[in-house]
């Protein structure tokens, strides 16, 4: 298996416009009248998303990527708030 390095700080700087685009998607489906079974797919296929760091990275990386999911999850949490409040 080849090793393959990462550039986190590129890769983060594009999961910043990644997350934007699934909030904006789940704000779509809430203002939507889709099924809980969909909703639920959705979110699933977004959290793997956003776990997929962690599969890449290497035992040295991971406190460094487990912080970064977990900023990163909060910030959708904020974002998605906003959106709620303003809409």
């Amino acid at each position: 298996m080849v090793k393959v390095e990462y550039n986190w700080v590129e890769i983060r700087e594009y999961r910043k416009f990644e997350l934007k685009e699934a909030v904006a998607l789940i704000q779509d489906i809430w203002k939507d009248d889709k099924s809980p079974e969909y909703f639920k797919g959705v979110m699933t296929l977004f959290k793997r998303i956003m776990l997929l760091p962690k599969k890449l990275c290497t035992k040295e990386e991971v406190e460094f990527i487990e912080d970064m999911i977990r900023q990163e999850f909060k910030q959708v949490e904020i974002d998605l708030l906003w959106k709620a409040v303003r809409d």
